[in-house]
């Protein structure tokens, strides 16, 4: 199965990451990044890293195919209301793509 795991250079997504590699396979796991550079160490250690940006569905949808389970990390955009159109971007791509499993990991932002 590919674990596709979105926003994983931010705060909670490093820590999903790090939880995922104690209980996948490296090659079980997807990273989905807006900025692959920032994802470099991930890469350097065998993870696939894709760009993907919650404002551009192509791109989400080009980086999720084969996905078995995303597990979706809002970004800490501010102020908190462009998120709805992010996700909204993300279910779309996420059918596209036809990533099977839907995991929503949500947080306050202050």
């Amino acid at each position: 199965m590919i674990y596709t795991i979105t926003s994983a250079t931010g705060q909670l997504g490093q820590k999903v990451v790090a939880e995922a590699q104690k209980q996948l396979d490296t090659n079980e796991i997807r990273l989905s990044v807006r900025s692959p550079q920032k994802a470099s160490q991930y890469a350097a250690a065998g993870i696939d890293v894709r760009a993907a940006d919650y404002l551009d569905i192509d791109s989400m949808v080009e980086a999720w195919s084969g996905t078995d389970v995303l597990i979706y990390i809002p970004s800490i955009s501010h102020p908190s209301i462009v998120r709805v159109p992010e996700f909204e971007n993300s279910v779309i791509a996420a059918e596209r793509a036809r990533v099977k499993h839907f995991i929503f990991v949500g947080f306050f932002a202050d």
